[in-house]
């Protein structure tokens, strides 16, 4: 199969195109795969396993819970306080908190933010502030897993300085906004283009 200098599509879950101009008459399979940096190449295996038997949890993540542990279980003690509820606990006797966003595209990752900026005491005052600090896990799923790579990507930022610094430009391309739907008419011209070839 030819490609002329044409329009190489790529669609994603976001449903985003990229134009890369390719020369004509060049075979459309060995100039894809030239462009990837993910393309098949002959290498040797390993001698080593690359993932470790699932017996327990690796020494890394025992130290990074036993060191988080202490700053979590602070954050808590302060947020427990902080509620006027009289709650009486010996800092051994915290519990390990974690939180996941699900998914669901946008949504997700926006319903997730938002939760993110009320439990976060650097980011907001509610009666929520504060319990992000008391977190040892995260995890996220499809929109949910979006929402924690912007955060954890940009070092863990507050989510108001996502929003502006990141997401608000991010955004403006976004199928997801009513003005951008009419471009998705240019889709048609290029999927019928494809078909015809």
């Amino acid at each position: 199969m030819l490609l002329p200098t044409s329009l190489l599509i790529l669609l994603s879950e976001t449903i985003s195109v990229a134009a890369v101009a390719l020369p004509r008459g060049r075979p459309l399979l060995a100039d894809a795969a030239s462009l990837s940096q993910y393309a098949p190449v002959t290498g040797t295996c390993p001698s080593k396993p690359l993932v470790r038997p699932a017996s327990g949890i690796s020494s890394l993540e025992s130290t990074y819970i036993t060191n988080r542990k202490a700053v979590a279980s602070t954050a808590l003690k302060n947020w427990l306080a902080s509620t006027g509820a009289g709650f009486s606990m010996s800092t051994k006797s915290y519990p390990t908190i974690g939180m996941t966003t699900s998914g669901g595209g946008y949504r997700a990752l926006l319903c997730g933010a938002g939760v993110h900026q009320a439990f976060d005491a650097r980011d907001s005052a509610v009666s929520t502030s504060g319990l992000y600090q008391a977190m040892t896990y995260e995890a996220g799923l499809s929109g949910g897993a979006w929402l924690l790579s912007s955060i954890s990507a940009n070092n863990w930022p507050t989510i108001s300085s996502l929003k502006t610094g990141l997401w608000e430009q991010a955004f403006q391309s976004s199928l997801a906004l009513p003005d951008n739907l009419l471009a998705s008419a240019a889709y048609q011209f290029i999927t019928a283009d494809i078909v015809a070839k």
